[in-house]
């Protein structure tokens, strides 16, 4: 069984939420319209895919497969966000999380 990215974000979710974080799983597809059977983009685009605090600690966290890069909006985004002084991690698997939240 092939492991999914959301099964790597299931795994970083629960863990960080056991280690006192609070954790969102932001909505990075977009709308299902049943009616119309598509979706609608999301207005946030490029928006990673878990926001964690603890302690005043904002960390956006984008989770990927090995051999997956990021689109060109999670690029841009990524860019904006430290360069506003925030905390963006990119990473593969729950133990580069833990490696790179100590």
């Amino acid at each position: 069984m092939k492991i999914t990215e959301q099964d790597i974000q299931k795994q970083i979710k629960e863990f960080l939420t056991l280690t006192g974080w609070f954790v969102v799983k932001n909505n990075t597809v977009g709308i299902y319209v049943k009616a119309r059977d598509t979706y609608i983009k999301n207005p946030a685009r490029g928006l990673p895919d878990l926001t964690a605090i603890k302690a005043g600690r904002v960390v956006m966290i984008e989770v990927k497969r090995k051999g997956n890069k990021q689109s060109p909006d999670q690029l841009y985004f990524e860019r904006n966000w430290t360069e506003h002084g925030g905390e963006y991690l990119l990473v593969y698997n729950l133990e580069e999380v833990i490696i790179k939240l100590k």
